[in-house]
This record gives C-alpha cells, structure tokens and sequence, in this order.
C-alpha cells in the first residue's frame, strides 16, 4: 500500500522519500516495477522521482512522516481456511519497531514532527504500542486509509471521507491542513481510538452486508424467489436501510414485526437448511446484549445500595406500544437476577408523576419527555440513547460515549 500512496501523494505537488526494508520493494522501485494490479499506477510510477534513503535522512529530511507499514496475521487468519478456533489481533511489531526507529531519530534532532499512522490497528494499540515508543518531538495522528487494493491509488485522491484521530489541538491542526492540500473530500475528526475502532467496524460492516446478501441468495435459490427483485426493495429503503438510521445506538430492536421476523426466518432457515442461520445470531446478539445491560444496572445498584428504575417500556419513543419492546426483554432479565426494578412510562401507564427516591435509572426508551426529567440527588442514570441532560449530583453513564 505505501507505494500507490506514496505516488499519490507526489502527484499533489509533494516532494515525496521513503525508507523501506524490504530489498525487493526498492528493487522495485528503482526499476520502476510493481507486483500487483494497481488502477494508474504505472503511469504515476513511470513519472515519479520518489528515492529510497536511510531512516536517518528520511525523518531530518522531512516535515510529515507517515509509518504505514504492515500489522499482519498468520495464514489462518486470512479467511481463506475456516474460521480458527483460537483468535489472535493483529501483530504490531512492525508498527512498533517503525515507531522507535523514527523516534530515536527525532530525539536526536529535537525538531518537531507530524507523525501520522495509517496501519490498520484495533483499537488501543495506539495507545499501547505507538505512544510508549514516540518521541515528544513528534505531533501524532491515526489516519487509517479507506481504501481498496487495485484501486488504492484513485480511491485515496478521491475517497469518501478522511478519517483523522488526533489528541491533541496541534496535531489536528497540523494533519488537517495537510490532508486539504491532498483532496476535497470531507474530512472527519476523532480521537484516536474511535479512529482505530472506526476503520476496523467500516471494514466489518462491509462483511456483515455481504452475508446478509449472500443469506438472500441462498433462500432465492432454495424457495424460487428472485434475488435481485428483493435487494432492489432494499435498495429503495434510503430512509431506514441506506440512510444514518439505527447506527447511533441504544436498545434493542422491537415492535411487532421486527424480533417476530427474525424468529420466523430462523424458523425458515432451519425448514431450508440454510448453510447458516444469521437470524438467530441476530436474536441471540440482541439478548446477550439486554442481558450485559441489565448486569451493568445491577453492578451500579449494588455499588449504590439502592433500586433500579426502568424509564419506559414501550418499544420505541413517543408511543405506549410494549409489544416486541427491548425494555420488557430487561425487566425479564433483572427480574430473573432478583432485581424486580421499578417502572416508570407516562405513555404506558398514564401516571406522569416522576416520584421516586435516589436510584439506578435507565433510560429503557428515549421517549422526548425523559429529556426534562430531574433526577434525586446521588443518583445514577445509564443513557444508552445519549438524551439526558447533565446535572449535578448525577453521575450519568453515557454507554459508549465518553463526552
């Protein structure tokens, strides 16, 4: 990848040296020839004056250093064997050795530096393997690259969006007036470690849409429906399906269709003996993931000594609808641990009176008139919709958010 950037870059005006320590990628370079089936590149390359030097001159030479070097896994994590049984992330020895050669350099000079990792890492590492080694001359930021291998070249002068995780106001500055000088595209600003879980969930979002469409396929094959008639209906969902809907988090799905739709078509997965049932890991995920919840409530309960309050029961906002409702799901499960919680949901009940003593609150549904609520003195209120406003005295648990 760091050759069809490295052009890309250069083709923007830059003056464009890199160190590699691969002989074979600076034979490469030096005889103009690339390996891989890369869009445009032998035209980029053909007209470059990018020159391979040591790591020394390279770090004194330049003003932006980016490290993207490989972070790999073995064989059998590539997919292309079935899925193993034992896990492992990504390996960073690479990344970590680039970011102390740099560093040693750096420290030497004492000259401040934009440093912008690009390697594909999960989330963390930055953290725990880029900054123990980075010197304090250099200014950081993640930038992983959404980009496709063929294509890389097109795809980083042109892409969708730059992603940019920073900590820090001079690095932010810094990386954004050099990625303005690359494309027009909009550029989006994290930190570092939501850039990191970022470029690894786009990736598996991608996954997660192609099984769901290979699932399609399968069932069209085995009941007689046309498959691209049905993905044509989803393609004309821009309002929930292709659109921000539903990716913001918060409880899980419900109705009187949704959780029932996914039962049925395990029920059907099953009658077609479909190679696998994701509808069941659906419902499964959407349990587990009530069943966590309901233990984080009862983990503050206990901390707290105190009860735990449901704030609705219907299954989405602004209706008194509990069919299919998530928060049902979590009274089952706090009732099953022993934790009977108390229920409040103007819409259901009709009692709009909020009367109750310091306890664990959460937020079940984000129904609009929770918003105003004020909550007793000391207590806690887990927010998996973000909604709540600040107050004193009240320690807010926003899941996932750390504003």
């Amino acid at each position: 990848m760091g050759l069809p950037i490295a052009l890309a870059i250069e083709s923007r005006g830059h003056e464009v040296k890199a160190f590699d320590v691969d002989a074979v990628v600076i034979r490469n370079l030096t005889e103009r020839h690339h390996p891989f089936i890369e869009h445009d590149l032998k035209d980029y390359l053909d007209a470059s004056r990018i020159t391979i030097i040591p790591i020394d001159e390279l770090v004194i030479w330049s003003d932006v250093i980016l490290i993207i070097v490989q972070t790999p896994n073995g064989p059998e994590y590539e997919g292309v064997t079935p899925f193993p049984d034992e896990r492992q992330p990504f390996d960073v020895s690479y990344l970590r050795e680039a970011t102390r050669n740099i560093s040693e350099v750096l420290d030497r000079t004492r000259v401040r530096h934009l440093v912008v990792v690009v390697s594909t890492v999960l989330p963390g590492t930055v953290d725990s393997v880029v900054k123990p080694e980075l010197s304090p001359y250099a200014v950081l930021a993640y930038s992983p690259l959404f980009i496709a291998m063929g294509t890389a070249i097109r795809d980083f002068l042109k892409p969708e969006f730059v992603l940019i995780g920073t900590d820090d106001p001079e690095a932010r500055a810094l990386s954004h007036e050099f990625y303005e000088t690359l494309t027009t595209s909009p550029i989006v600003h994290t930190s570092i470690k939501s850039a990191e879980l970022a470029k690894v969930a786009y990736n598996t979002f991608i996954g997660l849409k192609i099984v769901y469409a290979n699932t399609l396929m399968e069932i069209c094959y085995k009941t007689g429906a046309d498959l691209a008639e049905v993905t044509n209906v989803l393609m004309h969902g821009h309002e929930r399906i292709l659109s921000a809907k539903y990716l913001s988090g918060g409880m899980g799905d419900g109705g009187s269709c949704h959780p029932r739709d996914s039962i049925a078509l395990s029920w059907l997965a099953e009658q077609l003996t479909l190679s696998h049932d994701i509808f069941a890991d659906v419902m499964v995920a959407r349990q587990h993931q009530t069943a966590w919840l309901a233990s984080l409530a009862i983990e503050e309960a206990q901390r707290e000594s105190c009860s735990i309050v449901l704030l609705g029961l219907a299954f989405k906002a602004n209706t008194n609808i509990v069919t299919g409702s998530s928060a049902r799901l979590l009274q089952y499960y706090l009732d099953e641990r022993g934790y009977a919680p108390k229920l409040y949901d103007p819409l259901v009940n009709g009692d709009d009176a909020f009367h109750f003593s310091r306890s664990v609150f959460v937020v079940s549904t984000n129904h609009d008139t929770f918003k105003e609520l004020t909550f007793p003195r000391g207590s806690v209120v887990i927010d998996p919709w973000d909604i709540i406003l600040e107050q004193s005295n009240v320690r807010i648990i926003r899941i996932g958010r750390q504003h």
